[in-house]
């Protein structure tokens, strides 16, 4: 699921307004994907989210966003989609220039420059832990499912 939301920075203070991207499935709601509106981006316009819903492929399926107002009455989105993806089928935009997902026997990073990131298991044990020092990060992975993160925010990666 992809869509667009409106970053408005504020004039004294950041714009810790917070979205959460819940789905529920069979009568239970699982949490996809929360954050606040200044992790997003520093600078004021749209800026595009990715969730994944691969868990949920061929599945019927209620979408949650639930948004909870510190700073402004309001969020803003627009041009929500369901659609597939390349590669593992599922990415995650963490800002407007920072991306991860995984591929054939790697975790790839792109624009993470600087930023520390994390690899965990998914039950939560941490496996590795750098700091990106380039544009484009290719770890060596094995097949598998990986948590990664890379600043606040934190995604599902699958390494073929």
């Amino acid at each position: 699921m992809t869509f667009y939301i409106y970053n408005i920075i504020g004039e004294d203070e950041a714009n810790n307004n917070e979205l959460s991207v819940s789905v529920v499935h069979n009568g239970n709601s699982t949490l996809l994907k929360t954050f606040k509106m200044y992790e997003l981006s520093d600078k004021d316009g749209w800026v595009k989210v990715e969730v994944s819903l691969n868990d949920y492929k061929d599945q019927i399926i209620q979408l949650r966003l639930f948004s909870h107002h510190a700073l402004l009455p309001y969020i803003l989105i627009d041009n929500i989609r369901i659609d597939n993806l390349n590669g593992s089928g599922i990415e995650t935009t963490v800002d407007s220039s920072t991306k991860i997902y995984g591929g054939t026997g790697k975790i790839i990073v792109t624009g993470a420059n600087g930023q520390t990131l994390s690899i965990f298991t998914p039950d939560g044990r941490l496996i590795s832990t750098q700091k990106v020092t380039e544009t484009d990060c290719h770890l060596t992975a094995i097949p598998g499912i990986y948590i990664v993160k890379v600043g606040q925010f934190a995604t599902k990666v699958v390494v073929k």
